[in-house]
């Protein structure tokens, strides 16, 4: 408004400054100057009018998404801040209440830390702390926030009144005081509301009606838009009406309901024939079978088509009523009809179109616009937002939502929502770049490892220029070459769930998937499909005869229990006799017991799993049957990422590269063996641990309660107490004494526990030692009954305690305490059972301690204050763990049958920008 207001006082400065200098310039200059300064003032006094109405309705909309947020309806709430064309403090701050209510706490944080650099005045200040302390779906504390923001918005009560009314009589909330008011709406205005009422309590049919009646009245390109918007979403929600009897012309209900009689009889005829050839395609054999097979393919192409027809009738009938209207909520409606229909690359089609449309883009409004573009940007290479951001799935809603006519209730419903999902589900990429199908160990210490993955990744480390291989530690030189399958013909057995819990969208999804997969795989390839509930059963037998597995997907049925076992039992008979490479992709959505007896069968015939799960899947159990064939477990959020799925896995199986090398050194420990492989251009990479045959002696993995602090002391001392220690290793059977500090501690006393003993076993020791500790670290020593001693340096500490649970930086490496951090007088920080990740290169759990040489001055604060905002370590730090370093399951390389432990006893982890190692120190 700043602008406008200049024009304004520019504009009567220059006309009055003209009348002031009358006497020294010509009549014709005064004349010019007065006239250009009333039209400069009229222009800016015509703009600082429209800039203030702006703001007022601006403000007006905030109002009313407060309201709803007093409601707990954050979508709607959503739905009027979206309205907002200049960002004020107050549209931010809803913004920020918004999402921190939704539980976007990515966004709301963006949000919150946009807003701290518009606070102005104490009362916008009080507004920020309260935001501040609101979380995720915290509607109590929310209360504090909306009535400040309430009392900051500039409105008049007549403003406020009106805004009040309209909120009631839209939303059917209670307002005290206030009352709905449809009176000064047209008799079309009050339907409308009507319709959205109705909408909004699920009454989908009767919002039919009553729009169908409207449509009758006045056949405008708004309530052709708005009839058909409501039939997509109670088509979407299984309503058919195949019955009929949507329209007040009894005679158009007529039309419809032969119609759809005559395409019933079509239909069933149809079937019956299909019936009849499948029986003939089982007796049938040669040629003969083939040519039979591709007949009922064409058929049962036609049969789908014609029961799409069936079932929506009536969306086809909105489809052309509205297909001479070209604006944004056409396109949108257009979307919802043909996802509604399950034609999702048409309903795709219709998004991108108008996200780059030209005169869509230019005619929509300026938060329209913006996720127009945002969409539209999500496909080019500079892209800076990505697709996986909450600001995507923000855009693509806000896109969706837009269908004429503005209803409350049909704002975000269950087809706005799965719609959201499947656009942002055709950006992903399923799947690793590179994964590791198999190790061979047999001629060590030459390794040789077969790497497949995409395209792209296979083809960097074939150009040999950049790439990384590294084996424990140590970068090695290697050897690579492409395996050629040229003369080896592939067969891909796809293992289906047919469980109860895939019945509708779920099995529909899957066909959709497996028809892809079928036609996109190469032609050699052999083919066929298994599926399971209790048991299994063949659908189609391996084959080249694309075409014959093709038609066995429609036969793909909901029905029993889920036994996966089952499902990999069955493929190996699918598989057995054959001599070609053999690759099974196991799709599941439920849980149940795997025998890994019959996965590690099927990994002897040579059989690679792929797993593919979603819902309500144990991904413990599909990434552990993956991992032991040299597979990979791929997990889908929804059903519909399915084809997506299958579709990247086109273009995975089979892009293979064998690379041999010979380890630098044998000597390290061998259950904490790895190999890493990154590419040099992309930097796709992959990690793989490994373990070779174990020694007998004793092994100290880690300690619980390794860190004894100054406060553990003093409590056992005052308390006359002495202090628990778990001891976790291997071979620890015969171990009859452990030495701590100065203390000898006897494991038994006779045939029983010592004193000062709790448990022992060949995993474990649990004991108690004596508080006469001072600061600084500590051996833990371990006699056997032969005398033999096995020392274990650093594995205890005492320290001072510190008020410090947050997390530590170093770079991209974060540390995260979970049992609380201590000091030593030099300034080295310890911490114990810490957690440590770096992106997805590396995620992994410190077991017993970590140390690091910190500034004095940090730690001190930190001993204040508690590291409120965490502790960011200077690049030069040195990290020292002391027990073991475990993977954890989050990082991609996990692999639930081989050791999780990277290093133990006493290691260090050496970070920069270019790598990260742990280096094991002896």
């Amino acid at each position: 408004m700043v602008m406008e207001l200049l024009l304004l006082v520019g504009g009567i400065l220059l006309a009055v400054l003209s009348l002031v200098f009358a006497k020294r310039l010509s009549r014709a200059w005064v004349i010019s100057l007065i006239a250009a300064g009333l039209v400069t003032a009229m222009i800016g006094g015509g703009l600082t009018a429209e800039a203030i109405q702006e703001k007022r309705e601006d403000d007006r909309n905030v109002h009313i998404a407060l309201r709803y947020l007093e409601a707990g309806q954050c979508d709607d709430a959503a739905h009027y801040l979206k309205k907002v064309k200049n960002d004020s403090f107050a549209s931010v701050a809803a913004e920020v209440l918004t999402e921190k209510l939704r539980g976007n706490d990515t966004l709301s944080k963006i949000k919150l830390d946009a807003l701290e650099g518009q606070v102005r005045g104490e009362a916008q200040e009080n507004i920020y702390l309260s935001l501040n302390a609101v979380s995720a779906y915290d509607y109590s504390t929310s209360e504090a926030a909306i009535t400040m923001l309430h009392n900051n918005l500039d409105l008049s009560e007549k403003v406020v009144h009106d805004a009040d009314t309209k909120y009631v009589t839209e939303s059917g909330n209670y307002i005290e005081g206030i009352e709905a008011d449809v009176s000064s709406l047209s008799e079309e205005e009050q339907r409308l509301m009507d319709i959205s009422n109705q909408s909004r309590y699920g009454v989908s049919f009767g919002a039919i009606q009553s729009a169908a009646q409207l449509l009758s009245e006045n056949p405008s390109a708004d309530n052709r838009l708005l009839f058909a918007k409501l039939l997509a979403d109670a088509a979407y929600n299984g309503e058919y009406f195949v019955d009929g009897g949507i329209f007040p012309d009894e005679a158009a209900n007529a039309k419809l309901s032969k119609e759809h009689e005559k395409l019933k009889k079509e239909l069933a005829e149809l079937t019956l024939s299909a019936e009849g050839l499948a029986i003939k395609l089982e007796a049938s054999e040669g040629s003969q079978k083939e040519k039979l097979t591709t007949e009922l393919s064409s058929l049962n192409e036609r049969i789908a088509a014609l029961r799409n027809q069936y079932e929506f009738l009536y969306l086809h009938r909105a489809l052309s009523s509205i297909s001479d209207i070209f604006s944004l909520e056409a396109a949108v409606v257009r979307a919802r009809i043909y996802f509604a229909m399950k034609d999702y690359d048409k309903a795709v089609s219709c998004i991108e179109k108008a996200a780059s449309n030209f005169f869509i883009r230019l005619s929509a409004d300026g938060g329209v616009k913006n996720a127009l573009n945002v969409i539209r940007k999500s496909n080019r290479s500079d892209d800076t937002i990505g697709t996986a951001s909450t600001e995507f799935r923000d855009a693509i809603n806000t896109v969706i939502s837009q269908t004429g006519i503005e209803l409350a209730g049909t704002r975000t419903n269950q087809l706005t929502l799965d719609f959201t999902d499947y656009l942002m589900t055709e950006q992903k990429e399923y799947g690793s770049d590179l994964y590791i199908t198999s190790l061979d160990l047999s001629a060590f210490p030459q390794i040789t490892v077969t790497v497949a993955g995409r395209d792209t990744a296979v083809e960097e480390l074939l150009s040999s220029g950049g790439n990384t291989v590294r084996d424990t530690h140590y970068d090695v030189k290697y050897k690579v070459r492409a395996i050629d399958y040229e003369n080896m013909q592939m067969d891909i057995c796809c293992v289906v769930d047919q469980s109860g819990s895939m019945g509708g969208a779920p099995t529909e999804n899957l066909k959709r998937a497996l028809s892809g997969f079928i036609d996109a795989i190469n032609g050699d390839t052999r083919i066929g499909i298994v599926g399971f509930e209790n048991d299994y059963e063949i659908l189609s037998p391996m084959s080249e005869n694309h075409a014959m597995a093709a038609a066995a997907v429609p036969n793909i049925r909901a029905d029993g229990g889920t036994e996966i076992t089952a499902g990999i039992e069955g493929a190996m008979e699918a598989l057995t006799g054959s001599q070609n490479r053999k690759t099974i992709l196991l799709m599941t959505d439920g849980q149940s017991y795997v025998d890994m007896d019959t996965v590690r069968r099927a990994a002897e015939m040579g059989c690679v799993i792929h797993c593919i799960g979603f819902g309500d899947v144990n991904d413990e159990i599909l990434q552990s049957v993956a991992d032991a064939t040299g597979g990979q477990y791929i997990r889908a959020e929804t059903s519909a990422e399915l084809i997506n799925v299958y579709l990247d896995l086109v273009g995975m199986i089979g892009n293979e590269v064998e690379i041999t090398y010979s380890v630098h050194d044998k000597s390290l420990d061998a259950g904490s063996r790895y190999v890493f492989i990154r590419t040099g251009k992309t930097g796709a990479s992959v990690k793989y641990y490994y373990a070779l045959a174990n020694t007998d002696d004793p092994t100290v993995s880690y300690i619980e309660n390794a860190l004894i602090t100054d406060s553990d002391l003093d409590w056992a001392n005052q308390n006359n107490d002495r202090i628990w220690m778990d001891i976790y290793g291997e071979n620890l059977a015969d171990i009859t004494e452990v030495i701590i500090g100065n203390e000898t501690i006897p494991l038994y006393n006779g045939d029983n526990l010592g004193p000062n003993v709790n448990y022992a076993d060949n995993d474990r020791i649990s004991l108690t030692i004596a508080p006469n500790l001072t600061l600084g670290w500590y051996a833990v020593t371990l006699k056997d009954q032969d005398g033999n001693a096995y020392t274990f340096e650093n594995m205890c500490c005492v320290a001072e305690l510190l008020n410090a649970y947050a997390e530590i930086k170093f770079g991209d490496l974060i540390i995260s305490m979970n049992n609380g951090a201590a000091v030593l007088p030099d300034g080295t920080l310890v911490l114990e059972n810490a957690y440590m990740y770096s992106g997805e290169l590396f995620y992994a759990r410190a077991c017993g301690l970590l140390s690091m040489n910190c500034d004095k001055a940090i730690l001190q604060d930190g001993k204040q204050n508690g590291f409120v905002n965490g502790i960011t370590i200077p690049k030069s730090a040195s990290i020292q763990g002391h027990g073991s370093l475990r993977l954890d399951s989050g990082d991609a390389a996990f692999n639930w049958n081989s050791s999780d432990i990277i290093a133990k006893e006493n290691y260090q982890i050496v970070y920069n920008q270019d790598e990260l190692r742990v280096v094991e120190l002896h």
